[in-house]
C-alpha cells in the first residue's frame, strides 16, 4: 500500500521507496533543444487580467520563454515567464511598452524547478520560483486584444525567436490569480483547484499535449517526450519470471512463447505478493508473436501489460486496484496459508466471516485448501453466496468443524462476470495440543 503526500511515495507497509522534491516533472517532460522545438496553439485562451502562467522547468542554459503568450501578427506584443541571457527567471509583459523584471538569483543549474507568474492587473505582476516571492514590477501596460498565440518553449509573435534549451513539463494557464495556497498545490505536484487550462506531466506524448481541465490541446514540434519507462527484471524462456520493486510482487508466467487461442490457458499470468503472500492469476496476459516480456512500468512505476484480446490484438492495461470485471472463473483470490502463529497446534475452524463486494450474486465462491497445499485438486468449495452488494457486505459461513494445522482461501465467480472486492477474513477457531487431536 502506497501513499502520494505530494513530496514523496511512501510504503505504508515498509520504509520509503522514492523521494523527490518533483516526482512527476522529471519522471515524464519535454525536452527542448534551443533551436528549434516549442510547442504550440495559434488560438486565445487569454484574453484579460487576471491570468497566471506556470510550469516546472530544468535547465543549464540561458535564455529562452518557456510559456509565451503573444499576437502572432505582431512582434511587440507578447507576456511570458521565462529565462534570461543570464540564467535568471523573468517574468516580461509587452504592449508596445517592455516592461521585465527578474529574479536576483539564477536558476539554471540543472536542477528541477517551478516558475509561477502572476498577471494580476496592468500595474501588478509578481513571480515566484519555488513558491518564493523573486520578484515584481508594477510599470502599467495594458492587455492587447489580439493575443492569439500560445507558445512552450519559444516565442511566439510573428517571427518566433527565444527558444528554450531543457526540459518544461506540468505546464498551467489561469484566468485568475493564485492564491498561496494554490501555489502550494501546484509546488506539491498537484493540479490547484479550479485552474482553467492544466497541461501536466501525465498528459506528455509524442504529437498531441491534451489538456486535462478543457480542450485547449497544443500541438507538438520538435521537442521530445521523455518517458521514465522501464523494464522491470524479467528474463524469458518457455516460462517468465520478474520481480515489480515498487509493489514487492514476484510474477510469473505460463508459456511466453505467444501462442494464443480462445479457452487455452496460454501465458497465464501469477502476481505473488512478497508482503502478504497472497497470490492472483490472470489469462492471456502474453503478446502474440514475441518472447519478450509484455510488462512495462509507466511515469509513476506501476505495472502496464499488453493483454492480448484476440488472436490478432492486445489491449494496453494498467495494473491497478480498482476492481475490474472479469468473465465467470477468471477471478482467482487466494490468501497466503494461515498457520495461526502457531503451527505445533491443531486447529478446529467452525466459521469463517468475509468482507465483501460483489457485483454480481456468486455462488459458493469461497473455497479452503489445508496444510500449505495449493495443487488444483487440494481446494474445497464451501457453501455460502455472495449477493450483488454495492456496499461491504458480510458472508458468515459456518462449516463442519474443519481440522488443520493450516488454511488458505479462494475466492473465485464461478457462476457470473463482474467484480469482486475482499476486505478481510475472519476465522474463528479453537486450538488444542497436537497429542489431544
Amino acid at each position: 500500500m502506497f501513499l502520494y503526500d505530494g513530496n514523496e511515495i511512501v510504503d505504508l507497509l515498509g520504509d520509503k521507496i522514492e523521494k523527490s522534491k518533483f516526482p512527476l516533472a522529471y519522471q515524464r517532460y519535454f525536452e527542448f533543444d534551443g533551436t528549434a522545438s516549442h510547442i504550440t496553439r495559434d488560438a486565445q485562451a487569454i484574453s484579460a487580467y487576471p491570468f497566471t502562467l506556470a510550469c516546472r522547468f530544468r535547465t543549464s542554459a540561458t535564455g529562452g520563454n518557456m510559456v509565451d503568450f503573444a499576437d502572432k501578427s505582431e512582434s511587440n506584443v507578447y507576456y511570458y515567464i521565462g529565462i534570461s541571457g543570464d540564467g535568471k527567471v523573468d517574468i516580461v509583459v509587452r504592449n508596445t511598452g517592455l516592461v521585465f523584471a527578474s529574479s536576483t538569483a539564477s536558476f539554471n543549474d540543472g536542477e528541477w524547478h517551478t516558475a509561477v507568474g502572476i498577471f494580476t492587473s496592468a500595474t501588478e505582476r509578481e513571480l515566484f520560483v519555488d513558491n518564493a516571492s523573486v520578484a515584481t514590477s508594477t510599470t502599467s501596460v495594458t492587455f492587447a486584444a489580439g493575443v492569439d498565440r500560445m507558445n512552450v518553449g519559444r516565442s511566439g509573435r510573428v517571427t518566433p525567436t527565444d527558444y528554450f534549451n531543457g526540459g518544461l513539463t506540468d505546464v498551467m494557464v489561469d484566468d485568475a490569480t493564485w492564491s498561496s495556497s494554490q501555489r502550494t498545490e501546484y509546488e506539491n505536484g498537484l493540479v490547484p483547484t479550479g485552474v482553467q487550462n492544466s497541461f501536466p506531466a501525465k498528459k506528455v506524448s509524442d504529437a498531441t499535449w491534451l489538456d486535462s481541465t478543457a480542450s485547449f490541446d497544443l500541438t507538438v514540434n520538435g521537442a521530445t517526450a521523455i518517458f521514465e519507462d522501464s523494464w522491470e527484471s524479467f528474463y524469458t524462456d518457455y516460462s517468465q519470471t520478474g520481480y515489480h520493486g515498487k509493489t514487492n510482487t514476484v510474477i510469473i508466467m505460463r508459456d511466453c512463447t505467444g501462442k494464443w487461442s480462445s479457452g487455452q490457458d496460454y501465458s497465464d499470468a501469477w502476481m505473488i505478493d512478497l508482503d502478504t503472500g497472497a497470490n492472483t492469476t490472470s489469462r492471456r496476459m502474453f503478446t502474440k508473436g514475441t518472447v519478450y516480456s509484455n510488462f512495462t512500468t509507466d511515469w509513476r512505476h506501476d505495472l502496464i501489460i499488453a493483454e492480448q484480446t484476440s488472436s490478432t490484438s492486445v489491449t494496453i492495461k494498467k495494473i491497478t486496484d480498482e476492481p475490474q470485471s472479469q468473465a465467470v472463473g477468471l477471478i482467482d483470490l487466494r490468501t497466503a496459508d494461515f498457520d495461526f502463529g502457531n503451527p505445533a497446534t491443531r486447529k478446529d475452524i467452525d466459521a469463517i466471516i468475509i468482507t465483501y463486494k460483489s457485483s454480481a450474486t456468486q455462488t459458493n465462491p469461497v473455497s479452503y485448501a489445508l496444510e500449505d497445499n495449493d495443487a488444483p485438486t487440494a481446494w474445497t468449495r464451501l457453501t455460502g453466496d455472495f449477493d450483488a452488494e454495492t456496499n461491504w457486505e458480510k458472508l458468515v459461513i459456518e462449516p463442519t468443524p474443519i481440522a488443520c494445522d493450516s488454511i488458505r482461501f479462494k475466492v473465485d465467480n464461478p457462476t457470473a462476470s463482474g467484480t469482486i472486492e475482499i476486505n478481510d477474513i475472519t476465522i474463528r477457531y479453537i486450538e488444542y495440543p497436537e497429542a489431544l487431536s
